[in-house]
């Protein structure tokens, strides 16, 4: 992976108050560079770069030191050749600077900008189409303007983000790289036992949504309803079906 885009802080975060501001933002952004497995990333080549509104918002007394922040570490590893980390902050409301944007460039080049045109412009240099989304709790997609497309496949894990194990990237990864690249579907090629089997699976989760939840009365967190696997059976390699299993090697 080349590019790893990281929405981080929206403003509506602010509405928090400053002190859950500092904690989030000025911990995390003061204390970036000097964390030890970081400054290892840096050493192999990691470049990092900050999109969004942060610039306007960001221009106070108050949290100065972290607009400061923010340029010294994209000067710092800008001489990378490693993979592009973009960092997002304030990019919940992109729609008035995308149009800015637009205006500024039809201004300097006689024409409309292209979504390439805009993807520049707004982030600062060319990107690919997102490929991955990676979330957690409920699924949701943001604060990543001009990149989806629609093609992009959405993983979201149970607790937060920065707790991803080795295991669950390697999950996603075979997934997105190996299992959702099947060919178009063809059931008038399916065989009466597929045909049966999938009879089976759309019957046993008939009125199972993935992404719907309850709030956990004692944490006060939103928790996801998860369908009962318990009686759903899986190809092996060599066709014959069988229950999934955690201890299942995953690449």
């Amino acid at each position: 992976m080349r590019v790893i885009v990281a929405p981080h802080f929206g403003a509506e975060l602010l509405e928090r108050g400053q002190a859950y501001t500092r904690a989030v933002l000025g911990d995390g952004l003061l204390k970036l560079g000097e964390d030890s497995i970081n400054q290892e990333m840096f050493e192999a080549g990691l470049r990092i770069r900050f999109y969004g509104d942060y610039k306007e918002i960001l221009d106070t007394p108050t949290y100065r030191p972290m607009l400061d922040a923010c340029t010294r570490l994209s000067a710092a590893t800008a001489s990378g050749d490693g993979p592009l980390l973009l960092i997002g902050l304030f990019a919940d409301a992109p729609f008035p600077r995308i149009a800015r944007l637009s205006v500024e460039f039809a201004e300097k080049h006689g024409r409309m900008p292209n979504r390439q045109d805009l993807i520049e412009a707004y982030y600062g240099l060319a990107l690919p189409d997102l490929s991955i989304y990676l979330g957690f709790a409920q699924p949701a997609l943001f604060d990543v303007p001009l990149l989806t497309t629609g093609q992009e496949d959405l993983y979201a894990t149970l607790t937060p983000s920065a707790d991803l194990t080795e295991r669950q990237l390697r999950e996603i990864l075979y997934d997105h790289l190996v299992t959702r690249r099947n060919a178009k579907d063809d059931y008038d090629a399916l065989s009466d036992e597929a045909l049966a089997a999938l009879a089976e699976y759309n019957e046993r989760y008939r009125g199972v949504t993935l992404g719907i939840g309850r709030i956990d009365p004692l944490t006060n967190v939103w928790n996801p309803i998860l369908p009962d696997y318990s009686n759903y059976s899986v190809g092996d390699q060599n066709g014959n079906r069988q229950l999934p299993s955690q201890a299942d090697p995953i690449i």
